[in-house]
């Protein structure tokens, strides 16, 4: 079994919207969810069981906190009365949504993880527990948080405590859990049902959790020293002389005789030259420019007698009647120009409208987690799959009008699309960039 590489940033994006559309559930009506409630927050019992688990761990740094160098927290009686006190707290759970939120985002992140990537999973799980040499026992007690691929820690802890160990390093741990794995690789948790569950909620794919293929590395470069090598070699190689250019002589039948300068005559150290320049030069006064007075010409202006003007006739356009509510042919109807000049009426649009207005290549990466649940909502009835089978179909389609004709008979009439609603107009926005001069 081969871990699927995560895209960690989509998977705690995904995690987060998760979370939120479940809590906007919950907590419309309620301020603060308890520790019964929590058990039945979500129909994925998976995640309602990490949220517990997150809850224990994030207990248990605190208690171990509370402890003082300056009593014995080892005394019988001392222990009694904190084990009293922690089954107390048990049955009060009481978390309001800001701290509760965070807790569903990670355990979403975390069940997914368990089945798409165990391996990854648990060798998380086992740092948690212990950096070091683990204790089987804590381990154990794990278990009760588990329900997807619970056998491979329940197998792994029997088959270390079956050699009579108490703890075992974390290299024992993995030779175990790779044992466990090899012999009930086909007991593994189906990815496919898996995401169908939280599908329900926000839809999800396999492909959107999919990490990239890693880019391809650029050729590595030479070191620095090979560089100076080559660098000293080439200084070292003998100079050549370049011969200056001579300037080709056009023979033109006149002769040219050169003048020839006097030589300065030779002078011995410290004679000054024959023309020394003066180093005070002594300051020149401009004489005082007079100008004569400009007599100004008087102008006559001109009288303007502007001829009337006549006004030319407005013949309004006969308005157009919008389509009356309700009506989806008519939406879909829509003639491409009409659309696309809504699109390109204005010339001055910010640089995040030229973004919106750009382009789609592919409707699936361009619809944000946001957009998918409103679509699934608001336009087929929380149904995802058929909103995925949709967009495959949009694909298929060659031009815009295809997928107008398509989108009408297959899908808007089935579901009964409202032109009038939100949803609706953001998803045609989307197709009419998809089809973009493809009418």
């Amino acid at each position: 079994m081969q871990d699927t590489a995560l895209n960690a940033s989509f998977l705690e994006s995904y995690s987060h919207t998760f979370a939120r559309q479940t809590a906007n559930a919950f907590f419309e009506k309620q301020t603060h969810i308890s520790g019964k409630e929590i058990t039945a927050f979500t129909d994925i019992m998976q995640v309602n069981l990490l949220v517990l688990d997150n809850l224990f761990s994030n207990w248990q740094q605190e208690m171990a906190r509370l402890r003082s160098p300056y009593f014995d927290y080892e005394s019988p009686e001392v222990a009694g009365v904190l084990e009293q006190f922690m089954n107390t707290l048990s049955r009060h759970i009481r978390v309001d949504r800001q701290h509760f939120e965070p807790l569903v985002a990670t355990a979403a992140a975390r069940s997914l993880r368990l089945v798409l990537a165990p391996r990854d999973f648990f060798a998380g799980l086992f740092r948690e527990v212990a950096p070091g040499a683990v204790p089987l026992e804590a381990l154990r007690s794990r278990l009760k948080f588990l329900q997807w691929n619970k056998f491979l820690l329940q197998d792994t802890v029997t088959r270390l405590e079956s050699g009579g160990a108490a703890e075992s390093s974390p290299e024992n741990l993995a030779a175990a859990f790779d044992a466990v794995v090899a012999e009930r690789q086909g007991d593994l948790e189906k990815p496919e049902a898996v995401l169908a569950m939280f599908s329900r909620h926000v839809p999800l794919t396999l492909d959107d959790l999919k990490a990239a293929p890693p880019k391809p590395q650029p050729a590595q470069q030479q070191s620095f020293w090979v560089d100076i090598e080559q660098f000293a070699a080439a200084a070292n190689q003998p100079q050549h002389q370049v011969a200056p250019a001579t300037t080709p002589v056009v023979d033109t039948g006149t002769t040219i005789t050169p003048v020839a300068q006097e030589p300065e005559p030779p002078r011995s150290e410290g004679t000054p030259p024959a023309h020394p320049m003066p180093i005070n030069p002594e300051p020149v006064n401009p004489e005082p420019i007079n100008p004569e007075p400009v007599n100004p010409v008087p102008v006559n202006p001109i009288p303007v007698n502007p001829e009337p003007v006549n006004p030319v006739p407005i013949n309004p356009e006969p308005v157009k009647v919008p389509p009356v509510p309700g009506e989806l042919n008519q939406r879909f109807s829509e003639s491409k120009e009409t659309l696309n000049d809504r699109f390109r009426g204005q010339s001055s649009d910010s640089l995040a409208e030229r973004h919106r207005k750009q382009r789609i290549d592919n409707l699936r990466n361009a619809i944000s987690l946001n957009q998918r649940f409103l679509f699934v909502k608001g336009l087929f009835r929380g149904d995802s799959s058929a909103f995925l089978q949709a967009l495959t179909d949009l694909e298929g389609c060659a031009d815009y009008n295809a997928a107008v004709q398509m989108l009408r008979t297959k899908y808007g009439t089935t579901y009964g699309w409202s032109p009038d609603s939100e949803e609706f107009q953001d998803f045609m926005d989307l197709i009419e960039r998809k089809f973009e001069g493809k009418v």
